[in-house]
């Protein structure tokens, strides 16, 4: 007889690099046991308090930005001088230690900032997004957007940050997902992702984010991230009889 057994995204490292700060530019070294394996996927978040969104470049990886790719619907803008964040995803050719950099430009490179870089392993490659949205507000609670995945085991991840120099870090995140960073950006800025496994396609509903404070301002990230088509079926092994 044998059992069943379901393929899952897995996080290299269990949880994704990040960096922060008011230095730019900025940089995250994507190694040791977060390093990129050949056909992995590098899903990157880069998000801002102030100034303005077009200020948000497109990043490089290994000193280019040849294969980074916007993931449609995943950036948020709340205006000049508050929060934004955009997001890309690059699928890995060959395995290897790499740096993912970022140079804002016009007066943002002073301003707080997030680079984050998840490396997905058991992602499709041909199509590693199955869905984003993205959502902008003020006040308490931060809520990310529903998507509805077609897809019925997408990996869902989920980014606050503030703009308008607010901390108001740390969060309390949803309870059906895993939190991967709660930070407070040099004092003026907080910012918290997580994840969670979906076993169902269709409507996720929202996930709330609770800050510790009242924000001025933030930007939601919903990405739902779809599975290869290995790790959608069945694995064949043994079962001891």
């Amino acid at each position: 007889r044998c059992a069943h057994v379901l393929m899952a995204i897995a996080i290299r490292g269990t949880t994704p690099g990040t960096t922060s700060g008011t230095s730019d530019p900025t940089s995250l070294v994507l190694n040791g046991t977060r390093q990129p394996n050949a056909n992995d996927v590098l899903i990157i978040i880069h998000g801002n308090d102030f100034f303005n969104m077009a200020d948000l470049p497109t990043p490089t990886v290994a000193g280019s930005t040849t294969g980074v790719t916007a993931i449609t619907n995943g950036s948020a803008d709340a205006g000049a001088n508050s929060a934004h964040v955009k997001s890309w995803y690059y699928v890995v050719g060959s395995t290897g230690d790499l740096t993912v950099a970022v140079d804002e430009t016009g007066s943002a490179g002073a301003e707080e900032k997030v680079l984050v870089g998840y490396v997905l392993s058991g992602v499709d490659t041909g199509t590693p997004i199955d869905v984003a949205g993205n959502n902008t507000g003020t006040g308490t609670p931060c809520v990310c957007p529903s998507v509805s995945p077609t897809s019925s085991d997408a990996f869902l991840i989920c980014h606050v940050n503030e703009g308008t120099g607010a901390n108001n870090a740390p969060f309390t995140s949803p309870g059906s997902m895993t939190e991967q960073y709660d930070i407070a950006v040099a004092a003026a800025m907080g910012t918290v992702g997580a994840t969670e496994q979906l076993s169902a396609s269709g409507a996720t509903g929202t996930r709330t984010f609770t800050p510790a404070g009242s924000s001025a301002a933030f930007v939601l990230l919903s990405i739902a991230v779809k599975t290869a088509a290995a790790g959608g079926g069945p694995t064949l092994a043994p079962r001891a009889v």
